[in-house]
């Protein structure tokens, strides 16, 4: 570990700790900060991130396995649904519900036979 920094109690891991505890690259990181799944505080010319939201974060991401698998809607291929919601437009709910109605309508359809 290269650093971290105590700030009113609270210890703040430094970016390279960061990328290393969670296995991300560096821009992953910066938006996970944008996107508020980490909390991060500019200290100086740096960011740094702090520990329990690290830590809380990579447990969430362990027990999901971090499984990302592929889709394809109407012939494109994703690399995963979040990328295929951003590209669609819609939220990750919205596509999970389609393909939840898909899914219906296949098990339907394999019930009349056709």
């Amino acid at each position: 570990m290269t650093e971290s920094v105590n700030l009113n109690g609270e210890t703040y891991y430094s970016v390279e700790d960061t990328i290393k505890i969670l296995g991300i690259s560096e821009s992953t990181l910066k938006q996970y900060r944008f996107d508020k799944k980490v909390k991060g505080i500019r200290i100086g010319d740096g960011y740094f991130y702090k520990k329990t939201s690290v830590e809380t974060y990579k447990k969430r991401k362990m027990k999901a396995g971090g499984k990302v698998s592929p889709v394809e809607i109407n012939g494109k291929h994703f690399p995963s649904r979040t990328a295929a919601a951003k590209y669609i437009g819609v939220s990750i709910n919205q596509l999970a519900h389609y393909f939840f109605v898909q899914k219906k309508i296949s098990e339907m359809e394999n019930l009349n036979g056709k």
